[in-house]
């Protein structure tokens, strides 16, 4: 914190990640169950015996009770993550969590400003069930009581806050979005839209329906706000608020800088996603800098582009590869 504040121009941002209480609690049984396993050993040996005892845990038989299934269940999705993940949050010499009134505190005090967290939907109440937003949202005018009480609700275990010399505003200017680029990775599946997970999510008005419908078109490709009018016919002045409602309950996200897709159509392999695949790794970067886990069959294909064919692919199988390498952003424009 006082490297940002002493670095930062006053129209500048830090982004700050750190693990959150009181989520991260459970976590942090979990974390001294591989320090003890490891010996504090960050290395390969240390994270093989991690895994030993996680494994362990997850196997074991008899732990219904609530402490114990979440133990065993924290061990489950753990095993999960690749060794370096364990390595480097759960072996680390040094992993100090905090609830936010103390990060924001600490953040004050060194005259920082908390503005809002790098994913918005992470810092907004909409984003939960109507009862619970409003419980949150009764601490109305104390924006660091809300963000505390948020995390109480939600279990979160993670921020990425983001920190100004300038306080913040306030609550978000909507016709700021008329300058940002849109992306959502919902696809329209009868009145309703699903993600990747196949959880729901149903747009309230009818613009938004047609906005979600003309961003699944593109997707992963971004659309301006001028792009989004082209596309959702005219639209009156409440569009910016309905895009800023979209952005805070998830169906929607904002960047600053327009993403143009690789197709299935021309394909390119994303070259950094290609240097992972051909080394066995699982879990690729994309072009949109979020990690992916491609199915064998879209690595295959990611690994043959240059060869336009795969052994073990026929034609149908090949297409259906590429159209998950292109929904992935594994290829270049």
């Amino acid at each position: 914190l006082q490297i940002c504040a002493s670095s930062l121009s006053p129209n500048g941002l830090a982004a700050i990640s750190f693990n959150v209480l009181p989520g991260w609690r459970v976590q942090q049984i979990v974390r001294d169950l591989c320090m003890a396993a490891s010996g504090g050993n960050q290395g390969r040996n240390g994270v093989a015996k991690a895994r030993a005892l996680l494994a362990e845990v997850a196997a074991s038989e008899g732990l219904e009770r609530p402490y114990g299934l979440a133990v065993k269940q924290a061990a489950h999705r753990l095993l999960k993550r690749p060794d370096s993940y364990i390595a480097g949050e759960f072996l680390a010499p040094f992993n100090e969590p905090l609830d936010f009134k103390t990060f924001a505190s600490k953040a004050a005090a060194v005259e920082l400003h908390y503005i809002c967290d790098g994913e918005l939907p992470a810092c907004t109440p909409e984003f939960m069930h109507p009862t619970a937003a409003a419980t949150i949202r009764s601490n109305q005018g104390n924006p660091t009581a809300i963000q505390a009480r948020l995390d109480f609700f939600t279990g979160r275990t993670f921020r990425r806050a983001l920190l100004s010399r300038r306080p913040s505003r306030g609550e978000p200017d909507a016709n700021a979005l008329k300058r940002l680029h849109f992306l959502s990775e919902l696809r329209e599946v009868g009145d309703a839209f699903v993600n990747s997970a196949g959880a729901a999510a149903r747009p309230r008005t009818a613009l938004q329906a047609r906005t979600l419908a003309a961003l699944a078109q593109v997707f992963p490709a971004t659309l301006s706000f001028d792009e989004l009018v082209e596309h959702t016919g005219p639209a009156g002045s409440e569009f910016p608020e309905e895009l800023l409602e979209m952005a805070g309950t998830g169906k929607i996200e904002l960047s600053s800088l327009p993403f143009m897709a690789g197709r299935a159509s021309s394909p390119r392999a994303f070259a950094v996603a290609e240097m992972q695949a051909r080394t066995g790794q699982k879990w690729l970067a994309s072009r949109l800098h979020r990690p992916t886990v491609p199915s064998s069959a879209a690595i295959k294909v990611l690994t043959s582009l240059d060869q336009g064919a795969h052994p073990d692919l026929d034609p149908a199988a090949w297409r259906d590869g590429l159209l998950k390498l292109e929904r992935l952003a594994l290829l270049e424009p």
